[in-house]
């Protein structure tokens, strides 16, 4: 399965799925304030997803060929021990080794899956970020509401923002410039492409 993601492209930046925010006082700053960060959660939300999907494919693709290598050079030196083809095709089986050893140490260091699950839990995360503000949206003006008024709310939501995206792992390179997206070195200094 390939990631299609000119498909994905134009649901990431599309506007209708926002909802219109409602709030019993008439305060235009903080409706925008809170339609800007609901903006900023969804996006983040789905570029980790797409990260995440990204990385998925990558690792499959990875796995694959190395599986693949490994089963052909081990095929021909049975074949080749069985048969006597040639006594110098055992250095081309070393040096292949070494190679299919290479690759699979640079794979472990690259932390591909780590990264691809971390992408995920992100992504998990600016949703249940999302859905906190929906509801938050909703119990606004009513005796359920915890905070003390929407500024309160709205640092404390500002806050936990800047926390994820500090934390967050970086979005790949192949990512962004699927998207046109500028990389922007100051705000995420984890090193995981």
């Amino acid at each position: 399965m390939l990631l299609n993601i000119g498909r994905i492209k134009n649901k990431i930046f599309n506007d209708d799925c926002m909802e219109e925010i409602t709030l019993n006082n008439d305060n235009e700053n903080d409706k925008r304030t809170l339609r800007n960060v609901l903006l900023i959660t969804k996006y983040n939300s789905r570029l980790h997803l797409i990260s995440y999907l990204y990385l998925k494919q990558l690792n499959r693709i990875l796995l694959l060929f190395f599986i693949c290598a490994s089963f052909i050079t081990g095929l021909v030196e049975i074949v080749n021990y069985k048969t006597r083809f040639s006594e110098d095709i055992h250095l081309a089986f070393g040096l292949t080794d070494i190679f299919l050893s290479l690759i699979l140490i640079t794979y472990k260091n690259l932390k591909i899956p780590n990264t691809e699950q971390d992408h995920y839990n992100y992504h998990i995360h600016y949703k249940n970020m999302i859905n906190d503000i929906n509801l938050n949206i909703s119990m606004y003006k009513k005796p359920i509401f915890i905070y003390k008024n929407l500024d309160v709310y709205l640092v404390n939501l500002l806050n936990k923002l800047n926390r994820f995206n500090l934390t967050s792992p970086k979005i790949p390179k192949k990512v962004l410039e699927k998207y046109d997206i500028k990389d922007v070195k100051c705000c995420n200094s984890n090193s995981n492409s």
